[in-house]
């Protein structure tokens, strides 16, 4: 048994949980400040500070989904855990993040 292709194989897996796991939190992380968006009253000055923030998580999303649609289908096609994180992004009020999980969760059934 060779020591080295095993700790390959623990490194994979703990990458792969890491990539999993940040995934979801930072698509979590948006959809809680989307929804807040509309949900709690603000002030005009924390009003403001939120929209800036939301537009951060936004372009974060928008860079992890780009980054899932440039990868080759072999790989793509490994990320079966990928598809339930998806569906929770398909109603989300902008637009870019729609289009984008509209045509990961096409391509997943594609390949």
């Amino acid at each position: 048994f060779d020591d080295g292709c095993y700790d390959d194989l623990q490194d994979s897996s703990l990458a792969q949980e890491l990539v999993v796991n940040g995934t979801q939190t930072v698509i979590e992380s948006f959809l809680e400040k989307e929804t807040a968006m509309t949900d709690e009253p603000r002030d005009p000055v924390s009003e403001a500070c939120y929209i800036v923030e939301l537009g951060y998580m936004t372009s974060i999303v928008c860079d992890l989904l780009d980054g899932y649609t440039k990868m080759d289908d072999a790989r793509f096609s490994t990320l079966t855990w990928l598809r339930p994180i998806l569906s929770s992004l398909i109603e989300s009020n902008t637009k870019s993040i729609r289009t984008s999980v509209q045509t990961l969760v096409s391509r997943s059934f594609d390949t």
